[in-house]
């Protein structure tokens, strides 16, 4: 059985190492990642329904990141907080303040600024498993950025249908528990829309577009987190349903 990459990523980190980076205990640290992971990819979602921006999110995969990095002895030890912090401001852009204030606030308030020192410690980790995806998942090799993209999106880039499985959307789909099937299986276009409407584990609505399928996420997040409608809020609000 394939593993989502909240399971995936917390099997390769200490969750020590990470309560004691932020000064706290083990629990509020597994709560905070468990909650700090599906944000991130929601920020990341959002980036990748623009197709320009889906283009510079598959080349800084690509190009900036290591796959490997999951697998090795110290994956947190080796994360640049620099790169980290990166990550998180440009995913979130002028949002990102209020991102991790809610979400902070989401996790019960208190301990300090520990959302804002958790996302630039798993920001690079989360690229890395997108890597270790597209470059072990069946994305085509010896293609340009284009064929690239292609694979990520599992079909859906700017129109232009494309095979090949290891896509995005397959990627994005087995998250947190979502249809793992490539996006041809399922039986649509192919298109971001429907992509981005199995992103955590929503069903497909016929009319995922737009709020549809901002709706199929929450609806994932739902079923994944049982204290949810703060966290709706936080993801609402990244994409732009507020």
């Amino acid at each position: 059985m394939s593993r989502t990459m909240t399971e995936e990523i917390l099997s390769s980190v200490s969750m020590s190492d990470i309560a004691a980076r932020l000064g706290t205990d083990e629990d509020t640290a597994r709560q905070a990642t468990e909650a700090a992971l599906p944000t991130l990819l929601a920020g990341l979602t959002a980036q990748a329904s623009d197709p320009s921006r889906a283009l510079g999110l598959a080349a800084a995969v690509r190009e900036d990141h290591d796959g490997d990095l999951l697998d090795s002895n110290d994956p947190i030890g080796r994360v640049d907080p620099d790169e980290g912090d990166r990550i998180v401001g440009h995913v979130f852009g002028e949002r990102r303040g209020g991102v991790e204030q809610e979400l902070q606030g989401f996790l019960g308030g208190g301990s300090g600024d520990l959302v804002g020192k958790l996302m630039p410690m798993l920001a690079p980790l989360v690229m890395a498993y997108m890597k270790k995806k597209m470059t072990g998942g069946g994305a085509g090799g010896g293609g340009g950025l284009g064929d690239l993209l292609g694979s990520v999106l599992g079909g859906g880039a700017a129109g232009q249908a494309t095979g090949g499985g290891g896509g995005l959307g397959d990627i994005l789909g087995s998250v947190l528990g979502g249809d793992d099937a490539p996006a041809q299986d399922r039986g649509d276009g192919g298109g971001i829309g429907d992509i981005l409407g199995s992103v955590l584990g929503g069903g497909k609505d016929d009319d995922a577009q737009g709020g549809g399928v901002l709706d199929n996420v929450l609806d994932g997040i739902r079923d994944k987190q049982k204290t949810s409608s703060p966290l709706d809020d936080i993801l609402g609000s990244i994409l732009g349903r507020r």
